[in-house]
């Protein structure tokens, strides 16, 4: 298991809601880059009711959602270069993801 980010003060729901868009986006990209079917309906499903780990992501994320604005009005660059790193830990596993795609 990967260790758990690094959040900046300050910066808290501005983070989890980086990670939980980068959760789905990596969920998205590997469901649905055969197109879209019934099939990935399905998987969505499934990953909503059994994956708890996920849906914290997202829940955590909406929680705070209000509360992004004002942090990034706030936002020194510590927190900005801690944001940054978060993302480019992510281009990695998006990368890996879009690897294991079909060719057409």
């Amino acid at each position: 298991m990967p260790a758990a980010p690094v959040i900046a003060t300050g910066c808290v729901e501005t983070t989890e809601a980086l990670i939980a868009a980068n959760e789905l986006t990596l969920f998205l990209v590997g469901r649905f880059a055969d197109g879209i079917g019934f099939d990935d309906l399905i998987a969505c499903w499934r990953k909503y009711q059994d994956d708890a780990e996920f849906l914290a992501k997202l829940g955590a994320a909406y929680e705070g959602w209000s509360k992004i604005s004002g942090e990034i009005a706030d936002m020194d660059i510590s927190e900005s270069l801690r944001l940054v790193s978060l993302q480019l830990a992510y281009v990695p596993k998006l990368m890996t993801v879009m690897r294991q795609q079909p060719k057409k």
